[in-house]
């Protein structure tokens, strides 16, 4: 089964240059928990940050198990021990410029991609005002969405939870053939490539395709500029910058952003 992600951003491969990124996105809506699993056996600080500068309140129960530091948007967080870590506990951030107050329940994790950067998104409420009357203006609707926020979105429609999908006007979901097989774009046939969904908004198109490494023996570090060769792509990203040989770390996702359906811009054939 394919590695899950809640968002977050990955490597983003344009015809110019754009950052990279790895972030899941969670929303936050006041009253409720934000949940945040963190990997058991972290080598580097879990990074969470928050659209606003927080105060975290810890108990003392959470600073036997958990080194962490708050510096200004950005919390991070490691456990002491992955043995002893406990499988959840609470701790609170207060925004300093609202009334906000994240409370987030901190969850031990046995999957090493929860050791990906996490951001806080204030969820827009039903009467359009947001928490502490400040609107987030990553939730306002766009005139226009960009590639990169096509590709942010079909991240978080498959893997992502319901209530961590940030909800974009105007995209909609394009008809695909899950059967046809993607292995031939791939130069090299290192990766056995399928297309899993696909989501349109103006002219762009955005197809996620499952990636999985066909040996047994050799990892493979997933090369998507090397996919310009035989797509007329707009934009590429991998979820992933590279597969192993293990059911646990062999698979990700690639997405591929075109004018129009992904079949129609092949360099090369392929399906039947």
């Amino acid at each position: 089964m394919m590695r899950s992600i809640y968002l977050g951003c990955f490597f983003l491969v344009m015809v110019l240059s754009v950052p990279v990124y790895a972030t899941k996105y969670v929303q936050w809506t006041e009253g409720n928990e934000v949940i945040i699993p963190v990997f058991k056996n972290l080598t580097e600080d879990k990074k969470i940050k928050f659209p606003e500068p927080v105060a975290l309140g810890v108990t003392s129960a959470f600073k036997q198990h958990y080194r962490y530091q708050n510096i200004g948007t950005v919390v991070y967080l490691r456990p002491k021990n992955s043995e002893k870590t406990p499988s959840a506990i609470r701790i609170m951030a207060k925004g300093q410029k609202t009334s906000n107050t994240y409370i987030m329940v901190i969850k031990k994790s046995s999957n090493n991609l929860d050791a990906e950067p996490v951001e806080v998104l204030v969820a827009v409420s039903s009467t359009g005002a947001a928490s502490g009357a400040v609107k987030n203006q990553l939730l306002v609707k766009r005139k226009e969405i960009t590639p990169v926020e096509l590709v942010r979105y079909a991240s978080q429609q498959l893997y992502a939870p319901q209530y961590a999908v940030e909800q974009i006007s105007g995209v909609k979901v394009a008809p695909l053939d899950n059967s046809e097989s993607y292995d031939f774009i791939y130069p090299g046939n290192e990766l056995e490539l399928r297309a899993v969904a696909a989501f349109t908004s103006g002219r762009y198109t955005v197809t996620a395709l499952s990636a999985k490494n066909k040996s047994l023996f050799v990892p493979v570090t997933v090369d998507v500029p090397r996919l310009s060769s035989r797509i007329n792509a707009v934009a590429s990203s991998s979820q992933h910058p590279a597969l192993g040989i293990t059911q646990q770390d062999n698979q990700t996702a690639i997405y591929v952003v075109t004018i129009g359906p992904l079949r129609t811009n092949l360099k090369v054939g392929g399906l039947k």
